[in-house]
């Protein structure tokens, strides 16, 4: 049985962390008052204020972080934060619906750049890792054509025609996760893939459900 994919609804915590500061201060505009607007956090000293605030064992934690921290810097500011607790819940569904297509376009793109950069060409991986390499770049060329959202950084070109063979496997979930990590994927993008993330731009490949890349 494939895994189930977990799809994280950040409106169900926003509206918690809200209701405390709404009921703590009276209204969002007092609570931040209450605020340095210079201080940034990372997720540590995060999840750091959401136990002060008694609201850690409630909130998804990483993925509350990653819902705000819409520019993937690492670090979200105070003003970031307030910023999302004021939206309607609407206008949060459809902020982390493009958010998660950007990132999946992101991790695309750091896997074209990454093949290009450590094989000469895609080309050239394809008949390096033979059939393995075409299943999944193949797969990823399809998600990325079929997205009304196209990178703006290199694109991947049609892999040229290969017959599967015997030895064709499909990759897992953790077959993926090794070769994001064999090539240098988040060495490019300068973070780590959370299992979210990955979770997530894997079923944006995996597209019939079954659990592999096939």
């Amino acid at each position: 049985m494939p895994e189930e994919l977990q799809i994280y609804r950040p409106e169900d915590d926003v509206e918690r962390l809200a209701q405390y500061f709404n009921s703590r201060y009276g209204s969002l505009e007092k609570a931040l008052q209450q605020f340095d607007h210079d201080v940034e956090v990372d997720i540590c000293e995060f999840e750091v204020m959401l136990k002060k605030w008694g609201l850690a064992k409630d909130v998804d934690t990483v993925g509350l972080f990653e819902h705000i921290d819409w520019d993937i810097s690492g670090r979200i500011s105070v003003d970031e934060l307030f910023r999302v607790l004021a939206m309607p819940i609407q206008s949060i569904q459809v902020r982390e619906k493009q958010r998660k297509q950007a990132d999946v376009m992101r991790v695309y793109e750091a896997l074209a750049k990454c093949i290009r950069e450590k094989f000469g060409s895609i080309e050239e991986y394809f008949e390096k890792q033979r059939i393995q390499g075409t299943v999944v770049l193949d797969d990823l060329d399809s998600s990325m054509r079929s997205s009304k959202q196209r990178p703006q950084g290199p694109q991947l070109p049609a892999p040229p025609p290969t017959p599967f063979s015997p030895e064709a496997r499909a990759l897992s979930k953790a077959d993926f996760r090794r070769l994001v990590t064999d090539i240098g994927v988040e060495r490019y993008l300068g973070r780590e893939l959370s299992a979210t993330q990955l979770q997530h731009v894997f079923s944006s490949i995996d597209t019939d459900r079954t659990g592999f890349i096939s």
